[in-house]
């Protein structure tokens, strides 16, 4: 709702998620102290943003022309 009101496209990719192997998630998403930054678990690592990346390419026309 906030999304929308302000005019903000908002792309839900649990669905892309529950179709990615339970043996392949965890390298998305940084753990629970790997990093000394704090509120980073649970982030997307490198892989994770590739992963977004492709997903949202596919599912938001004008980021696919960049």
């Amino acid at each position: 709702e906030a999304a929308e009101k302000d005019n903000y496209q908002y792309v839900d990719l649990v669905e892309e998620l529950r179709r990615v192997s339970p043996d392949s998630v965890d390298r998305l998403f940084i753990p629970r102290g790997q990093l000394a930054f704090r509120g980073a678990a649970g982030h997307y690592t490198e892989a994770g943003n590739l992963w977004a990346e492709k997903i949202l390419r596919e599912r938001v026309p004008v980021l696919a022309g960049r």
